[in-house]
């Protein structure tokens, strides 16, 4: 008599989605907090790079889903 093993779902293999999504989220709100407080010049060099680290790992993470 053959038996079917039971498999279980990996835990967290259904947590990964949800928290690339919750991570999405939290880059997306950090991204409009900082674009809203950029100044109208001078703008600092720092503050440019951030925001494009956040642009390409939202994105990045978007891919992933």
């Amino acid at each position: 008599m053959s038996q079917t093993p039971h498999t279980t779902p990996h835990p967290a293999r259904e947590r990964e989605p949800l928290e690339r999504e919750e991570r999405i989220a939290k880059l997306t709100e950090e991204l409009e907090n900082l674009k809203r407080s950029l100044p109208a010049h001078s703008i600092k060099p720092a503050m440019l790079l951030r925001i494009e680290e956040l642009e390409e790992e939202i994105e990045s993470l978007k891919r992933q889903m």
